[in-house]
C-alpha cells in the first residue's frame, strides 16, 4: 500500500478532539488473483475522513483505570462510497482488578469496491468471504 495523507487536528474542548484527514491510497492485493474473486485488485482511493474522539479516561501509567471513550469515524471516498465506525470503551477498577468493556459498530455502503471489503476486518481477520473462500481452495493447507 502506498499513499499520501494530510491531517488537521483540533481540540474543541479539553476532552474532545476532532481530526480531518485527506488521504490518497494505492492498494494492491498480491495474495489473491482476479479469477478467485472476479474483480480487479488494484484500488486507488481518494477520501476525506473525519474522526471525533471524546476521551474521559483516567490513566495509571499506560493503562486506563476508570472513565469512558467514544470514538466516531466517518469516511467518504470520492469513488462514491461511505463508511462509518464507532467505538465505545468503558473502564472500571473493582477491588484492584481492571474491568474494560468495548462496543464497536460499523457500516459500509453497498457500492464499496472489493478492496474496501477485503481490508475491513483489519490485519488479523477476514470478513465478507465464506469459510475457505479466500486462498487456493485447499482445506488441508
Amino acid at each position: 500500500m502506498r499513499g499520501l495523507g494530510l491531517e488537521f487536528k483540533s481540540f474543541l474542548l479539553p476532552n474532545l478532539e476532532s481530526r480531518v484527514r485527506l488521504e490518497g491510497l494505492n492498494r494492491t492485493c498480491t495474495c489473491l488473483t482476479d479469477a478467485m474473486i472476479g474483480q480487479p485488485l488494484d484500488h486507488n482511493k481518494v477520501a476525506i475522513k473525519h474522526a471525533l474522539d471524546y476521551d474521559r479516561r483516567s490513566f495509571a501509567g499506560n493503562f486506563p483505570f476508570k472513565g469512558m471513550r467514544l470514538l466516531l469515524n466517518n469516511e467518504y471516498a470520492f469513488q462514491s462510497f461511505f463508511k462509518t465506525e464507532s467505538m465505545l470503551e468503558c473502564d472500571w477498577t473493582l477491588k484492584g482488578v481492571l474491568l474494560q468493556s468495548n462496543l464497536r459498530l460499523g457500516w459500509l455502503s453497498k457500492s464499496s469496491p472489493m478492496p474496501e471489503r477485503f481490508f475491513v476486518g483489519g490485519p488479523l481477520n477476514m470478513r465478507g468471504f465464506s469459510v475457505f473462500g479466500v486462498g487456493n481452495g485447499s482445506q488441508t493447507g
